[in-house]
């Protein structure tokens, strides 16, 4: 267990012993002998890390595997033992061809994170995770997060929602199914138990973390009464007209998201039942929580299409230019100053909810990115 590694141990021994001599030379003590217990351990006490450590990567590897079933495809990052190798995803690849075929080769579309693929799983796995992509998301398109998650003990599957993916988006074949995602949810955590390697490291208990209208569709998940989940961490999303379900919750938000406005997320949290958290993030926008800012020159599968001289088409197109750019250019933070600070709090949250020793989220104690912390 993660709790294992960073414990302070101390085991007590008390032994009371008694000594004797021979009684024809010293005669019997007037006082009453000493008690003689048995030996005695402490069980090594958990002591939570600071919160801004958690800002780093934790004790295990990573390692990736792709689960399939039916039209389900699940990405899975898990613990493993060992350094990780690099691990890539080529966002031109979750195009249609028609589109795959209009992107140029030389374009900055790929991104890689460190990941074994096919790993042996480590012990001490903590529990499951399930993410949600937002609207023209794909499965792998937060690494930074479910890769940092997977190197403190968490197994984290995140499965391509067609209602709304990239994919489909792009080929104008998006149902915008609310239902279905949560169904895809429910089926990938079914994937992963019934995984001979990863299923028989998970328990009962999992919890849920989503980013856009992946936030929407955790929080769906959680209306919705799935049994055994512990609590759900909305990213850059608002709750609608959903009644808030009685689970705990950790809501994160950028003061710079012109797509979903922090004020939907603060107003979720405050609707939402006691214990509940909601960490505003100074200067972040809303692809702070996804790998996006990173490729196609900082401006994701935009950086992408401009460089292949679609920009025209882009124009055309404002929403979508605009859902790619948002948090990636000036006056937003870069992402990497702030992935660690949203890395800290959701790897906090998490082994709180699994019974881990976790530090308290009531502030962040780094000056370099202000957060503004309401709990309830």
């Amino acid at each position: 267990m993660f709790a294992r590694l960073l414990l302070a141990s101390c085991v007590v021994l008390v032994v009371g012993c008694a000594s004797s001599t021979p009684e024809s030379t010293n005669p019997p003590s007037t006082l009453p002998p000493p008690e003689t217990s048995a030996p005695t351990t402490t069980e090594p006490v958990p002591i939570a890390p600071a919160l801004v450590d958690l800002a780093e990567p934790g004790p295990f590897g990573v390692g990736v595997r792709t689960l399939t079933d039916a039209d389900l495809t699940v990405e899975v990052w898990y613990p493993t033992t060992g350094e990780p190798a690099v691990e890539s995803y080529d966002l031109r690849d979750f195009t249609p061809e028609i589109i795959r075929n209009l992107l140029s080769d030389d374009a900055d579309s790929v991104f890689s994170y460190p990941a074994s693929r096919d790993a042996d799983a480590a012990d001490g796995v903590i529990g499951l995770v399930l993410f949600s992509h937002g609207f023209t998301g794909i499965r792998l398109q937060s690494t930074a997060i479910t890769t940092h998650l997977a190197s403190y003990g968490f197994i984290v599957a995140a499965p391509d929602h067609p209602s709304r993916d990239l994919f489909n988006v792009l080929g104008a074949s998006a149902s915008g199914d609310r239902d279905a995602p949560v169904d895809e949810l429910l089926a990938t955590r079914s994937l992963v138990r019934d995984d001979p390697v990863l299923g028989p490291l998970v328990g009962m208990s999992f919890a849920a973390v989503g980013h856009s209208a992946g936030g929407g569709t955790v929080l769906a998940l959680a209306t919705r009464g799935a049994e055994s989940l512990l609590g759900y961490v909305s990213l850059a999303a608002g709750s609608g007209e959903a009644a808030m379900p009685d689970l705990p919750s950790l809501f994160i938000a950028g003061s710079l998201d012109a797509l979903v406005p922090p004020e939907a997320s603060a107003a979720a949290h405050a609707n939402a039942p006691s214990p509940s958290t909601f960490w505003l993030i100074d200067g972040a926008g809303h692809n702070a929580f996804d790998d996006f800012c990173r490729v196609g020159g900082g401006t994701g599968i935009i950086g992408v299409a401009e460089a292949s001289g679609l920009g025209p088409l882009l124009d055309a197109q404002p929403q979508l230019r605009a859902l790619g750019e948002d948090g990636c250019l000036p006056p937003a933070l870069d992402v990497a100053i702030t992935a660690p600070v949203i890395n800290a709090a959701i790897t906090a949250q998490l082994l709180e909810w699994f019974d881990q020793a976790a530090p308290s989220l009531d502030a962040w104690p780094n000056d370099e990115v202000a957060v503004t912390v309401s709990m309830r």
